[in-house]
């Protein structure tokens, strides 16, 4: 009992670090492990087991008010970088809101649960579109006149695109390697993705191959 009580002080956010260069990031997270702390019981523990979905609320909670303030931000930090809001959009704001996704997938496959992980990464998405942009719009849209929202189209169709060319890829080459996840697969997945960003950077926002500067300026 004494070296597991000694084990969770050693796993504890608020023990110092053991190195010097990890005391930047520990310094940074520390107020949202106290505050993590004191508002998310900690289910793990058999004492707060029976509280899991208080748990689980208070996560999600947290997750949306910290998502909306990085959507915020990121809008303001594109409008002084005059970068567009689709590369914001599918890069900065993509990335962070998808790392809890990321996180729970690399949880579930540690543990040997890889069929589990896949389909989380492949259900988030299915969220994201259905859920994520239909509850919004459904709320905005409720109390608003005229009702609708205006989209810009002019990248749209690209997105719409590439989003159908990586489910694509993806589902063949997990088919045709006999459906066995394997390092290359993942170094792969990882190159794909950095051609994406130099095509999101390079392409639709350096480049404006897509006029959107020209757009922006005629609303």
């Amino acid at each position: 009992e004494e070296e597991e009580e000694e084990e969770d002080d050693d796993s504890s956010p608020f023990s110092l670090p053991g190195s010097i260069k990890d005391y930047p990031m520990w310094l940074v997270s520390l107020p949202w492990y106290l505050v993590f702390t004191f508002t998310i019981p900690p289910c793990g523990n058999q004492r707060w087991r029976k509280y899991y979905l208080m748990s689980f609320g208070m996560s999600v909670l947290w997750i949306g008010f910290i998502t909306h303030w990085m959507v915020e931000w990121c809008v303001r930090i594109g409008c002084i970088l005059n970068i567009p809001n689709v590369v914001m959009g599918t890069t900065v704001l993509a990335a962070g809101t998808s790392i809890p996704d990321a996180l729970s997938s690399i949880a579930v496959a540690k543990d040997g649960l890889a069929d589990m992980a896949v389909a989380n990464a492949v259900g988030s998405n299915v969220f994201d579109i259905w859920l994520g942009l239909g509850l919004p719009w459904l709320l905005y849209l409720s109390w608003q006149d005229p009702n609708f929202i205006e989209v810009n189209t002019t990248e749209l169709i690209p997105s719409a695109l590439i989003l159908a060319g990586v489910l694509a890829v993806y589902y063949i080459s997990i088919a045709t390697n006999g459906f066995r996840l394997t390092t290359f697969m993942g170094y792969s997945y990882i190159g794909v993705y950095c051609l994406y960003l130099v095509y999101s950077i390079g392409f639709v926002w350096i480049l404006d191959i897509y006029g959107l500067e020209k757009v922006k300026a005629g609303e």
